[in-house]
């Protein structure tokens, strides 16, 4: 748990030094929005909702196509179909959950820019 203090500390820090400062600043914003991708990303076994997205990835089935998997899965009506999607892709490519939030916190972290 510290190290994610300390990174939203280092975040906060780069956060008012951006917010103050008179100049844009791009290789530090860049350097902010990878920082905070990386740390959402790498996030295991963090948080109350952890076992219901390890079970969600577990329950996901690439033997079949994703439309076939996403109709027998037992969560379709707890998450989206575009996560879904996510999940199936970084499963059929040998991926683990960590993929999962690594990509999603890249995604959510480049719409924000």
């Amino acid at each position: 748990m510290s190290f994610y203090l300390l990174g939203y500390l280092a975040i906060l820090y780069i956060a008012i030094v951006r917010f103050f400062a008179l100049r844009q600043d791009l290789p530090l914003t860049l350097f902010l929005y990878a920082f905070i991708s990386i740390l959402g990303g790498i996030r295991f076994e963090t948080g109350m909702d952890w076992p219901q997205y390890a079970d969600y990835f577990e329950s996901i089935s690439v033997e079949q196509g994703p439309l076939a998997s996403y109709a027998e899965n037992g969560y379709k009506l707890a998450f989206e179909f575009g996560y879904f999607l996510l999940n199936y892709t970084i499963k059929y490519l040998g991926g683990g959950l960590e993929s999962v939030f690594l990509v999603a916190s890249v995604f959510c972290a480049l719409s924000t820019y």
